[in-house]
């Protein structure tokens, strides 16, 4: 596992990210917890996120976010049409039991 520490890190206060998970690690007030959004690091610092020292940990986490998480791709309806072979693949077509009816 390959973490990233935050170079502003102190005693009490340690941010890291795991490059292979794809999340943060956050030790603040004796706890950790996990993040995986820059904004929640900073909600979690509560009054104390305006000041300089949290802004910069926010704008190193985001500088994370885009050097290692990467976007997942699209949902691309025309290539499974041409090439998948699952129920979504049939698109449009008629089901054959859509159009029956229960002979009692």
């Amino acid at each position: 596992m390959s973490r990233k520490h935050f170079p502003g890190n102190t005693q009490d206060t340690t941010l890291e990210f795991d490059t292979r998970e794809k999340h943060f690690i956050l030790y603040l007030h004796n706890y950790s917890c996990f993040h995986n959004n820059p904004k929640e690091i900073r909600k979690a610092f509560g009054k104390a996120r305006n000041v300089p020292s949290v802004k910069a940990m926010e704008a190193w986490a985001e500088e994370m976010v885009a050097s290692y998480v990467k976007e997942e791709p699209s949902f691309d309806k025309e290539r499974i049409l041409n090439e998948g072979f699952g129920p979504e693949a049939h698109g449009d077509e008629e089901e054959p039991n859509d159009n029956t009816k229960m002979i009692i």
